[in-house]
């Protein structure tokens, strides 16, 4: 008897993936049907239900991309090997599913369309190569971008075929707009925080891999590497204030009742007397502020005209507090006895550290400034 709700939601289960099959079929999904027949024969082997699914669907399936392949072969469409490729890729992923599923074998006779993706494979490679070769001839960047489009597809089907991996490198290096990060204008007691924030975008614009076509390299890379700088990147802080401080001390005479003073004896117990306990507490908040407004720019290089302009706004505040107080503890809230477990102030944070911290929330905007820029270039 407890065995009755598994076996009853196992059926329920069963019969709900018979009709999801059987709804993709009819609704012209062969490629679903299939898998999903293919999937319940691995697991029932037995499954009537997706015994005739798979039946219906197979045949269903090959006409379908067959039919495809026909009208892209009629078709003008220079990529249509492209779509013959895919369509037959399709076709040889169902024809290896149903080899690993013994009892599909037993309903159905897949095609084996390797020799056919083969030969679809050769004329896609030759077709993107005459096309990629006639973009990098033309010279300008945005014919680059498609000419590495095609030798990276080719690549990536056959490594080796021809110059196709020289050419796709060719095609990126002449489409690549190279942005210089230009060093960042600072006191000299802040140039070590000022170049750990420049670093950090150099990093960032590197890791994010914003483009195929952007890279960015820092001023000493661009001339020890002669490299061909096409913008230029500068930052400069307009204004920054570190370390304001402001302290202010804060007195609370503090009353509470009904708090055990003490105890005293009746003739057969001990009773515990209530009172009211007072304290007077002094509490100190050392608040030091910091913020800055940092100026971005991205020029062209050849006219050093601005391309894009953007203000940036930073804001730390660093606070201590302590205090003590004279009279009876109890008196004191939660807060204020956190307070005067410490009596002192803490050691000031360094300038450079509070410029860093400053510094924190620009960076998180102009490296979402700089990804919304370059992402479709």
């Amino acid at each position: 008897m407890k065995a009755w709700p598994f076996l009853f939601l196992l059926a329920l289960l069963t019969f709900a993936q018979c009709k999801s099959g059987k709804k993709a079929l009819k609704q012209g999904n062969y490629e679903t049907a299939v898998f999903d027949a293919l999937d319940r024969l691995k697991k029932a082997p037995n499954n009537d239900n997706a015994r005739e699914t798979l039946a219906k669907a197979y045949p269903a399936l090959v006409n379908y991309y067959l039919d495809l392949n026909q009208r892209a072969l009629a078709s003008s469409d220079v990529l249509k090997w492209d779509r013959i490729y895919d369509n037959y890729e399709a076709l040889s992923a169902v024809y290896d599913e149903v080899l690993r599923t013994p009892a599909a074998q037993d309903v159905i006779t897949p095609t084996d369309y390797t020799n056919e993706k083969e030969q679809a494979k050769t004329k896609l490679i030759e077709a993107r190569y005459r096309l990629g070769t006639a973009e990098l001839a033309k010279g300008y960047r945005e014919n680059a971008k498609i000419a590495y489009d095609h030798f990276l597809r080719i690549y990536t089907l056959d490594p080796t075929y021809r110059d196709a991996e020289d050419k796709m490198y060719e095609a990126q290096s002449a489409a690549t707009i190279y942005v210089e990060v230009m060093p960042i204008p600072m006191q000299r007691a802040y140039s070590l925080s000022c170049d750990f924030f420049q670093n950090q975008i150099l990093e960032f614009a590197r890791a994010e891999n914003l483009s195929p076509f952007v890279q960015f390299v820092s001023s000493v890379e661009a001339k020890n590497q002669n490299l061909r700088i096409d913008q230029i990147l500068l930052m400069e802080f307009d204004d920054f204030v570190v370390g304001n401080a402001y302290e202010k001390e804060t007195v609370n005479h503090q009353t509470k009742d009904s708090v055990i003073i003490g105890t005293t004896k009746l003739a057969d117990s001990t009773v515990n007397v209530y009172g009211t306990v007072k304290a007077e507490v002094h509490t100190f908040r050392r608040t030091i502020s910091s913020n800055g407004t940092l100026d971005l720019r991205i020029l062209n290089k050849a006219d050093q005209g601005v391309l894009t302009q953007r203000k940036f706004t930073g804001v730390f505040e660093y606070v201590d507090e302590w205090g003590y107080y004279h009279g009876d503890e109890r008196a004191l809230d939660k807060k204020e006895k956190d307070i005067c477990k410490r009596n002192k102030p803490l050691v000031n944070p360094l300038p450079n550290d509070l410029f860093i911290q400053f510094t924190k929330p620009i960076f998180d905007q102009v490296t979402r400034y700089i990804r919304d820029y370059y992402k479709e270039i």
